[in-house]
């Protein structure tokens, strides 16, 4: 597949726009209606807008006429709430929100995919590209399975995504078949006692020496507990007191928030660790005569890859002469991709975007330009092997 260079450079330049332009998770409106225009120019034969409760979800249809496979291939829309510190002429315009997980890059990439799906349609079946709004809450995945317009037009036998990857070689083709990422979900937990002077704590009760057990307990999950694989426990954030009032030094308070995340790579242990930060909860709070609730919050599953799917990828990766690299073990951090490997025969990969590369979540990260090409290229390879090949691959009954 030839790419030639005003396509790229109008690509490189959408991407630029986009990441001067971030928005957080479910308020990618500007995003999603830039991204509906290049798409419309494109001609798909079904452009589906405002797809899931937030109303930012897109998917562009392109249809060979011929009976066959349906290929969704996806990507998301939303930035994150971190302040950019990189000195760019396409610097983040927003004070305090920034693509620093390349999602930029990820919707670059599938539009330049649109457009050449746009110039060449699939021999048979049919590509969607969905551009899927809130992953990093994950929220987003499962408002786009569950609405009512996406499930009346798409129905697809398989489903590829990908993340780029830093601390890997540029360009590198990173699989793995079964578990690819954990679970996680974070936890809130409040602590409610009563306050008192400060010099007579014993008078109050307060809930400092539950805060410290919860803290230390929490992070030694892992070695105080037996699973079926690696769990991470972390603690990220603890708060005596209400730090909006300012320092009191004449107060011992009577309330503390302690919150953090739990990861795991099954379920089993996933729903074991749930229970175990309950328990924990409840016995340092009755030990020092306190009330307490948890709530948890943006809870992801385990992204798991179709057997099959994963071996059409890789055959397809080295057929065409990609970098490929077979992970040993899944990444700990989660995707919403997780809820479309639950709905759909489904296989996602990485791209590895240089060792030298900040990590994804760091204020100095940007997604590499060069890699834009990459991933058109493997989405394009992909399509050829299942739609386009004399061949005919289907995994679905394999």
């Amino acid at each position: 597949m030839s790419l030639n260079n005003e396509d790229l450079n109008l690509i490189t330049q959408l991407r630029h726009t986009i990441h001067s332009e971030p928005e957080l998770s479910e308020k990618e409106f500007s995003t999603s209606e830039r991204i509906a225009d290049f798409l419309a120019h494109t001609h798909p034969d079904l452009l589906l807008k405002n797809l899931g409760h937030m109303k930012t979800g897109i998917c562009a249809v392109y249809n060979s006429n011929q009976p066959g496979p349906q290929i969704l291939l996806r990507c998301e829309l939303d930035a994150l709430p971190i302040e950019e510190k990189n000195d760019l002429s396409y610097k983040s315009k927003h004070s305090g929100i920034s693509h620093k997980c390349g999602h930029d890059g990820h919707m670059a990439t599938m539009c330049l995919v649109a457009k050449l799906l746009g110039e060449n349609r699939p021999q048979r079946g049919s590509v969607g590209l969905v551009f899927q709004p809130a992953e990093e809450n994950g929220e987003g995945a499962k408002a786009i399975i569950e609405d009512k317009e996406f499930q009346k037009h798409i129905h697809p036998d398989f489903v590829f995504g990908f993340h780029n990857i830093p601390k890997f070689k540029k360009h590198q083709i990173l699989i793995r078949s079964g578990i690819f990422s954990s679970a996680s979900a974070g936890f809130i937990i409040k602590l409610t006692g009563t306050s008192t002077h400060s010099s007579y704590p014993e008078n109050g009760k307060p809930p400092s020496l539950a805060v410290a057990q919860l803290i230390e307990q929490i992070n030694s999950v892992a070695q105080s507990l037996s699973f079926q694989d690696k769990v991470v426990t972390t603690v990220s954030f603890a708060q005596l007191g209400n730090a909006e009032m300012g320092p009191n030094f004449g107060t011992a308070p009577g309330e503390a928030t302690v919150m953090g995340i739990i990861r795991a790579f099954n379920d089993h242990d996933f729903n074991k660790l749930k229970k175990h930060i309950h328990d924990l909860s409840a016995q340092a709070s009755q030990a020092q005569d306190l009330k307490y609730e948890i709530s948890w919050h943006e809870e992801f599953a385990v992204t798991v890859n179709d057997k099959h799917c994963t071996e059409v990828l890789e055959s397809t990766c080295l057929k065409n002469n990609f970098d490929v690299f077979k992970l040993e073990e899944p990444f700990r951090w989660s995707e919403d991709f997780s809820y479309f490997s639950k709905a759909y025969k489904s296989c996602f990969f990485g791209i590895g975007s240089g060792i030298e590369q900040p990590q994804l979540h760091n204020e100095y990260y940007d997604y590499p330009d060069d890699l834009i090409p990459t991933g058109a290229k493997i989405y394009k390879c992909i399509v050829d092997e299942i739609l386009n090949n004399e061949e005919d691959v289907d995994v679905r009954n394999r």
